[in-house]
């Protein structure tokens, strides 16, 4: 737990309760960000709206337009009260709720709903696969399972689940070959007395420093840690200073970014079964037209520590926080923890603390893993008789929608909260 529990709390006013599209959830690494705008002409009439505030065309014709910021004037002359504003791009209408990354581009047709209290882990897989307790409860494969409901598209750029509505009580959801993907609900998404482990899953000996933030390596030092929300610590080594920190992402929620990996340790003789740089967290949106409600569910997205130095190796860097990205029309948290912290870097014969909770400063470790704030900088390496890792930098915990509540809710790095994208 971390020292200092951390509650937020956003709200914004809702201009009123009409859902205009149906909804979507979804985890996912995707293409370009929508951005939440009111179009710049939408305060004024459509050039073929008659001057007695009608919506007759010059010669007579009828088209919709946009009375002002709020109001679509149907034809004949039927006001509409538009909840997220008016707009004329693309022709008049009222503007719809639209999910980041696209995901709203992809639900499957025919999807149906889930209602599920769990007797096992619910696992998700990159084939389309969905297993709940050790039985097959959706099968791999594109398109539309007719059995279980559930959709499974991958044209995006992390493979998206669709669902119609989604209730889910004491499950466990995890998986064990994808790094980001997405869940996008047609209505509303529950979700109670659960955990989530996106944590970054021990270290790796191929290539472990992916992501946008990976950590440096340098031969005779130890490796630096992953950026994320931060740069990451750099390694300890000699001449004081081995792999560099992994740099700042830019945005981790859009596109969507998993964890970075820490920096593998190098000496002139590596024994590849120590200094491996620690896996970075996983990455899961989660996106509702609907309304989401989570209570008293653990999300663990930490970067995992980075591994021990040994046999003249130097450790490696702990890897960066995850991210956590929840869309909705209106989101309620409640009652639960989110961590997305960074890693320890790694020690002699010692591999460095995971960030699945809080991270705090012990003996005998290398640079430490941050939570807390995005501004919370990681720790370096130091040398203590053998060099040690950069520490891990924080990952995101991103929040959409036109009223969020977080109330009695644990978070590390704190949450970054905003209306959804509307068109």
């Amino acid at each position: 737990m971390i020292g200092q529990a951390k509650q937020y709390r956003f709200s914004m006013v809702v201009r009123g309760a009409a859902i205009g599209r149906l909804g979507v959830i979804a985890m996912l690494l995707a293409g370009s960000p929508h951005g939440c705008y009111r179009d710049p002409d939408a305060n004024s009439p459509s050039p073929d709206a008659g001057t007695d505030g009608s919506n007759d065309g010059p010669d007579g014709s009828c088209e919709d337009s946009c009375s002002d910021d709020n109001t679509l004037l149907t034809c004949p002359n039927t006001p509409v009260d538009c909840d997220l504003g008016c707009s004329e791009t693309g022709g008049a209408h009222c503007k719809e709720m639209l999910f980041s990354n696209q995901l709203n581009t992809v639900i499957v047709a025919g999807v149906g709903d889930v209602n599920l209290t769990c007797t096992g882990v619910l696992s998700f897989e990159a084939t389309g696969r969905i297993m709940h307790g050790g039985l097959e409860l959706r099968p791999a494969g594109d398109g539309l399972d007719v059995v279980s409901g559930i959709g499974f598209d991958k044209s995006l750029a992390v493979p998206v689940f669709s669902m119609n509505s989604v209730v889910l009580k004491n499950c466990t959801i995890q998986t064990a070959d994808l790094r980001a993907f997405g869940i996008a609900v047609r209505h509303d998404f529950s979700f109670a007395n659960g955990v989530v482990r996106g944590e970054g899953n021990g270290t790796s000996q191929d290539n472990p420093a992916g992501g946008c933030g990976p950590g440096g390596t340098l031969a005779g030092g130890a490796g630096g840690g992953a950026g994320g929300g931060t740069n990451g610590g750099k390694g300890s080594g000699s001449g004081g200073t081995g792999g560099a920190g992994g740099l700042t992402c830019p945005s981790m929620h859009v596109p969507l970014m998993p964890g970075s990996g820490g920096g593998v340790g190098l000496a002139p003789l590596v024994n590849a079964a120590y200094g491996q740089g620690g896996r970075g967290g996983l990455a899961l949106q989660i996106s509702a037209f609907g309304n989401m409600t989570i209570e008293d569910t653990l999300f663990r997205f930490g970067g995992a520590g980075g591994g021990k130095g040994k046999d003249g190796n130097p450790a490696g860097g702990g890897g960066s926080g995850g991210t956590v990205f929840l869309e909705a029309r209106n989101l309620v948290v409640t009652n639960s923890e989110l961590y997305a912290n960074g890693g320890n870097g790694g020690f002699l014969e010692s591999d460095g603390a995971s960030g699945i909770n809080s991270v705090g400063p012990s003996a005998n470790v290398g640079g430490e893993g941050r939570g807390g704030t995005v501004g919370n900088a990681p720790g370096d390496g130091t040398f203590q008789t053998a060099y040690t890792g950069g520490g891990g930098a924080v990952g995101q915990l991103r929040f959409h929608g036109f009223s969020v509540d977080t109330t009695g809710t644990v978070n590390s790095p704190g949450i970054v909260a905003s209306e959804p994208p509307v068109e």
